[in-house]
């Protein structure tokens, strides 16, 4: 009887020591892990050298040491959830067992989570743990020469538990030799990074397109048709200086009312860089009488197509203004008078013809706009720190230098200008056992902001 007992508690023990193992592999993917080498240094590279590595100097063969593999996830699961809360001693773990990661279950979530973390960028992980959880990734690479199975039949807490179990049996490799990688595998590094330098892009006119607007405005008077007139009697005062007195008389103002027919041509044309078009073609004739105001044309808009396809506006004036005119005439008649020996000459007001009309002018304006294309570059340099041989991706180009210097060159039109975006990554691969993991440094996005500058010279405008 006391044989039994004693069996179920080494039983016990074993499956507790499974679970435990394997507990404590879970938290040291993510803590200070004892791995099978003395010591570990991690060299980085750096932009323009050769790869990163690690170099990890240690024994080949260790002798008598426990290794521990672990089963499938479910047993861990069964097994953890049956005994976890038994009290010591099953909680001591020799510290002379070593932890091996299993990398024959996929489906294991410990894995998922190293391969996840292997992943990570140089901006989540440092060198430090970064090398650490290279070292759990050795397990895939330790050579177990010699080891035996033993299989163990867990029994219930208590004789009275019917706890129906799912699963009945554990295989439990204990390894007696093992022999170990001699340092970390080939191709092995940290995660790669960029060091992006930037300068002020260059740019120059390739090319330049011009909408013109061409007016031309003639028009021909006829002969001022009198429309009606008038007279009006006025009294008014002159100074007599022979006597020195005030002399009243009465004069005439005459006043004329005109018409004039005007004959008009009005036309106006789009040059789209030396293609002629025209927009509009206007001949008439119209009666203007004195006291009119108006305009014959005006001012013409509209749209046309410039490069790179977009619709620009332009717009022209041809206008004939008219609007009353007048002209007098003031008439005098002169007149002499004597006072003792000296004789005064002076002049009378004798009225005023004054005649009402249209008046006309022209109004022309004829404007350029100019646009133009210009090829931009945009200098970059790239400094590739780490990796196993990186690629760095500038938007659709590859490179696989580690010293990168480049020019993102586009065309741009002044009448389309647009924000152009630079997207900067390099990533590299490294292979641990059957598993290529990918790793991505995200140098970011690198953005050219155009501002449109318009400048004027009288009806030149340039964009």
């Amino acid at each position: 009887m006391g044989d039994n007992v004693f069996g179920m508690d080494i039983r016990r023990f074993s499956v507790l020591f499974i679970a435990i193992i394997i507990i404590l592999a879970f938290v040291g993917s993510f803590a200070n892990i004892k791995v099978p080498q003395n010591t570990s240094t991690i060299q980085i590279g750096s932009g323009g050298g050769s790869e990163g590595s690690y170099s990890v100097p240690g024994p080949k063969y260790i002798y008598n040491k426990t290794i521990t593999l672990a089963p499938s996830l479910s047993d861990l699961q069964y097994v953890r959830g049956s005994y976890s809360n038994l009290p010591a001693p099953y909680y001591n773990i020799s510290p002379e067992a070593y932890i091996l990661f299993n990398f024959s279950t996929p489906s294991s979530n410990m894995l998922q989570l190293l391969l996840n973390a292997l992943a990570w960028n140089a901006s989540i992980v440092a060198p430090g743990p970064y090398g650490a959880l290279l070292s759990i990734a050795s397990s895939a690479y330790v050579n177990l020469l010699n080891y035996k199975n033993t299989t163990l039949q867990p029994l219930p807490v208590n004789a009275n538990d019917t706890e129906n179990y799912s699963e009945w049996k554990i295989m439990i490799k204990y390894g007696k030799t093992l022999e170990l990688p001699g340092g970390f595998q080939t191709g092995w590094s940290y995660p790669p990074s960029d060091e992006v330098i930037v300068n002020p892009p260059v740019y120059r006119i390739i090319n330049s397109y011009t909408l013109k607007t061409l007016v031309s405005v003639t028009y021909h008077l006829g002969n001022l048709l009198l429309v009606k007139q008038n007279e009006q009697q006025e009294h008014g005062t002159y100074y007599d200086p022979c006597t020195g007195a005030e002399v009243s008389y009465t004069y005439y103002n005459y006043y004329y009312y005109y018409a004039q027919e005007i004959n008009y041509n009005i036309q106006v044309y789009l040059d789209q860089n030396g293609t002629i078009t025209t927009i509009a073609n206007i001949t008439g004739s119209k009666e203007i009488y004195w006291d009119q105001t108006g305009v014959l044309g005006g001012t013409y808009q509209g749209s046309a197509i410039v490069p790179p396809g977009v619709s620009k506006q332009y717009n022209a004036t041809a206008e004939i203004r008219y609007y009353p005119g007048q002209s007098a005439v003031n008439y005098y008649s002169s007149t002499s008078c004597k006072k003792g020996n000296y004789t005064y000459n002076f002049r009378i007001y004798e009225g005023s013809t004054i005649s009402y009309f249209p008046e006309f002018s022209k109004i022309l304006e004829n404007y350029t706009f100019n646009w133009y294309e210009y090829n931009v570059a945009f200098p970059i340099k790239i400094l590739v720190y780490n990796g196993t041989n990186p690629i760095t991706h500038i938007n659709n180009h590859v490179y696989n230098s580690r010293n990168i210097t480049t020019y993102v060159s586009y065309k741009i039109w002044s009448s389309d200008p647009y924000v152009k975006s630079i997207m900067i990554s390099t990533n590299d691969y490294i292979q641990i056992a059957n598993y290529t993991i990918e790793r991505t440094w995200h140098a970011g996005e690198i953005e050219i902001i155009p501002k449109l500058n318009i400048q004027q010279d009288s009806n030149i405008i340039s964009f």
